[in-house]
């Protein structure tokens, strides 16, 4: 009963009515599904805002620990040579400097000097991987990440050695920073996103380093086996997963490599699922309620009508079939036939009870007519001018069945350690007919003369052929084609062309099988001849007092005559199939063009070019050159014929030699060039570096003697006196930096390319709004020195044009490594400009930004080019050679 209504009109129509909403509800689901995509997207992208931030926060951090420990290194000697008086300064510093738990100094052999905390610390330092490495470079170091023994914290101790007059060290200071500091930090940026955020960060082995919220609760839900499983070997991603208090959570997780934790880092920023799609959710079950409905009034109103105007005529429809299917043609619908679909059914109903009465006059017609068709298709076999066999290959195929199931896969294997075995297969052969072509191929008088002699025409050397055709049916294949040799009853022998096709429908069996040959022994003759042409015509080639070569499109030689030998000395063999040697390198464009319009049918006479021998001597030759031409007139390459008339041409060569003199001049003018960019570079360097070290150590040791007089003394108004004075030493030490840093920023030596230009983007957004996208592929990209500086000026002299001129609003960089080229882009969407004229102004002396640009990326080996339009900004494109 069940199946009956399922196969009903009216379960049909039912049907119908779904399908007409089923569009609304797949639009709906759609549109909710875009609305999560988007935000997951959005969440990505504050992830990755995130990622940047703690990136940008480290060397921040790095760079204070750096100028800190630089500061202390100058203070007087006094300091290092009493303990007491050292710990009383460093704990009173310490109490300045919250982020950090200890500031000390430590002996040469690791032992504890002075410390600024207050607890007694006695810990051996001489295997501490900071004071190991401080030791090992003389110069700044960061340690590794461990708890804290006395204070439970989470620290990182920061190293930098103190040197006597002859730059030995005597002492190494350190800095032990708490790691719960970026808590605070990362938490009120963190809520600029979102308030319930999650943003956790661990690093490889699963230890989680800081977290915001930080309830141990909360962390210990997240942090589960499974959840460091996926992290790790993944390292980017979102995933679903439990979170706080076991509610679904979003996580968007990414690793960078840190250079304050040393290791690999994943940052992970979770969103509770629930509440983040629960505005589209809700927009989706709303929608949803109307489709349903808005489908049960449908439904309703299209089951009432289905019966008072289709059912009702279905049924009598029925009824009729019903009784012609008894045998009574002579039944009519009695339906009104109106002008709907059911009076056409009606209508169509009583015309095929009419016509079936003709239906078995019509049905001995038919017959007729495929009896015909049946007496044409043996008519086309019998008299087609190529030879046909049809054939029933079902035993072989029962006996390679049998062999497939003993275990025997390969085939061609089998057939050459049993050789004996091909012979009782061509007995297993059925010829079912052969066509009159056969017969004559053959010189057989019969069909039964032709059988007779299968072992005449198919000898022991077809065997080969027969292997393949097996081979090939086994592996699946229904056709098999190849050239054979076969022989006719009176023993003549002939090439054919051997086709086999396995009928359509008898791949299982092999039952109905046509075989084809077509006699190609007169195009084997006639391929004969032109061989034997061709080798009468390399007997006049190579004969030849003229140097006489074949050169195909790409420019590899095809011939090579003995001439062309003696005149260049290369042999055949070392240059056939190989690029002409005899063309120097500066001339490769010019051959390559000469041959594509000799190919496209243009010839050449009397052409003077200068041509090298094997020995580098170079030589004036004149070329006559044609077309090369197959037997279908097609032009497969060039005819080079080619005479020495170097004694004619002395006058070309001193003009040569005058062009090399010039290009020579030219590449010294561009050697200086580029060692006076580096000799500026080095200066940038010296004077950044006196200006950090020197000039704001200085400035630093005065700000903190006199804090270190303010404290003591007892006169407010010296006091109030200090404090302008420290303003303005602040001052002077802020703008010290930033005239040290657009010299030559420290971070581009310490930390890389990636670190710089990330740096140099925090500055520009400082002073202009823009949105900054950074890409790097492959992450982590190290490049030589002289390159990375070349990236970093390139960057920040485009990045200033941006700032001046653009009125950008987006700015992407990226850095990419394809092949053995650095791809650096930066592209803007601000208002674009003439590039040609901003040229002819630069040479002008009016603005030198883009030569510049333009000068250091070609002396480093690069290319470079602008392109600009209002409509879609500005592309700095600059590519360099990675040697």
């Amino acid at each position: 009963m069940r199946i009956r209504f399922l196969n009903s009109l009216r379960f049909r129509i039912f049907l119908m009515s779904l399908v007409a909403v089923a569009p609304l509800i797949a639009l709906s689901v759609y549109h909710a599904q875009e609305d999560r995509n988007r935000e997951n997207k959005d969440l990505r992208d504050e992830a990755i805002q995130l990622v940047n931030f703690t990136l940008i926060e480290e060397a921040q951090t790095i760079d204070g620990a750096r100028q800190l420990l630089l500061s202390l290194s100058n203070l007087p000697k006094q300091y290092f040579t009493d303990s007491v008086r050292c710990k009383n300064y460093l704990s009173h510093l310490l109490a300045k400097f919250n982020r950090y738990i200890d500031i000390g100094v430590v002996n040469k052999n690791g032992s504890l000097f002075a410390s600024g905390r207050s607890a007694e610390n006695k810990k051996d330092y001489s295997k501490s991987e900071f004071f190991e490495e401080v030791m090992d470079k003389s110069g700044f170091a960061v340690g590794e990440y461990f708890v804290d023994p006395i204070s439970h914290k989470k620290i990182i101790n920061l190293g930098y050695p103190i040197l006597d007059e002859k730059q030995r060290i005597k002492a190494v200071l350190f800095a032990s920073l708490d790691v719960s500091y970026f808590d605070a930090i990362e938490k009120d940026f963190v809520k600029t996103f979102h308030d319930e955020f999650l943003f956790i960060k661990i690093d490889d082995e699963g230890n989680v380093i800081t977290a915001n919220p930080s309830t141990n609760g909360l962390i210990k839900d997240i942090i589960t086996p499974a959840f460091l499983r996926i992290v790790p070997e993944q390292n980017n991603g979102i995933i679903e997963a439990p979170g706080p208090n076991k509610q679904n959570y979003l996580f968007v997780f990414a690793a960078t490599e840190s250079d304050l934790f040393q290791d690999k880092l994943h940052l992970v920023v979770g969103v509770d699922k629930e509440k983040f799609f629960a505005e589209i959710n809700k927009a989706l079950y709303r929608n949803l309620f109307l489709i349903g409905a808005l489908f049960v009034i449908i439904l309703a109103g299209v089951l009432i009508l289905s019966d008072k105007y289709v059912l009702k005529t279905v049924k009598k429809l029925i009824k009729a079939a019903n009784e012609m299917a008894s045998g009574n043609l002579s039944v009519r619908s009695n339906v009104d036939y109106g002008s709907g679909e059911l009076g056409h059914l009606a209508v169509t109903f009583d015309r095929m009870a009419e016509t079936l009465e003709q239906h078995n006059s019509e049905r001995e017609k038919i017959e007729e007519v495929l009896h015909e068709s049946e007496e044409r298709f043996r008519n086309l076999f019998e008299h087609s001018p190529v030879s046909l066999w049809w054939e029933d290959h079902s035993e072989i195929k029962s006996y390679i069945d049998q062999l497939r199931a003993s275990g025997i896969e390969d085939f061609r294997m089998y057939f050459q350690t049993h050789p004996e075995e091909l012979a009782n297969r061509v007995k297993m052969l059925k010829v079912v007919a052969v066509n009159k072509a056969t017969l004559e191929l053959y010189q057989a008088k019969s069909k039964e003369d032709l059988l007779k002699g299968l072992a005449i025409i198919f000898r022991k050397e077809s065997y080969a052929v027969f292997t393949e055709e097996l081979i090939a049916l086994t592996s699946g294949k229904t056709v098999f084609e190849c050239e054979a040799k076969t022989q006719t009853l009176t023993g003549k022998r002939n090439y054919v062309i051997f086709k086999l096709s396995i009928l359509p429908g008898y791949e299982e069996t092999w039952s109905k099988v046509l075989v084809s040959m077509m006699d190609i022994t007169e195009r084997k003759r006639t391929e004969m001849l032109l061989r034997e042409a061709h080798e009468r015509l390399q007997t006049i080639i190579q004969a030849s007092p003229l140097a006489i070569l074949a050169i195909d499109p790409l420019g590899s030689i095809m011939n090579w005559n003995a001439s062309a030998e003696q005149m260049f000395g290369w042999s055949e063999q070392e240059t056939v199939g190989k690029v002409c040697p005899t063309v120097p390198s500066e001339w490769l464009p010019d051959f390559h063009d000469m041959i594509t319009q000799v190919v496209q049918g243009k010839t050449f006479s009397g052409l003077l070019r200068c041509r090298q021998k094997k020995d580098g001597t170079q030589i004036n030759a004149s070329i006559t050159s044609a077309p090369l031409r197959n037997a279908a007139g097609e032009a497969i390459g060039a005819i080079a014929i080619l005479e020495d008339v170097t004694e004619r041409t002395k006058s070309e060569e001193e003009r040569s030699k005058l062009f090399t003199e010039v290009q020579e001049a030219e590449n010294q003018l561009r050697l200086l060039s580029r060692r006076l960019l580096e000799t500026q570079e080095s200066e940038r360097k010296n004077i950044s570096r006196e200006l950090h070290d020197e000039i704001g150590q200085t400035l630093t040791a005065a700000k903190i003697n006199l804090q270190s007089i303010q404290r003591i003394t007892k006169s407010q108004k010296i006091v109030n006196e200090l404090d302008v004075t420290i303003s303005y030493l602040e001052q002077s030490l802020q703008q010290v930096r930033d005239i040290s840093l657009d010299l030559r920023p420290s971070i581009l030596d310490d930390l890389g390319i990636e670190a710089a230009l990330r740096w140099l983007i925090t500055r520009f957004t400082q002073n202009a709004k823009l949105k900054f996208e950074l890409e790097f592929s492959p992450a982590n990209l190290k490049l030589p020195k002289e390159l990375e500086l070349d990236c970093y000026r390139v960057t920040q002299e485009a990045l200033n044009n941006i700032v001046k001129h653009a009125e950008a609003k987006n700015v992407k960089i990226s850095l990419l490594l394809e092949g053995e080229l650095i791809h650096l882009k930066i592209t803007d969407n601000g208002k674009g400009f003439d590039v040609q004229k901003a040229r002819e102004l630069a040479i002008k002396g009016k603005s030198l930004g883009i030569l510049g640009m333009e000068e250091r990326v070609k002396l480093a080996g690069g290319e470079f080019k602008i392109i600009s339009s209002d409509k879609i900004g500005t592309e700095v494109c600059a590519a360099f050679p990675l040697v």
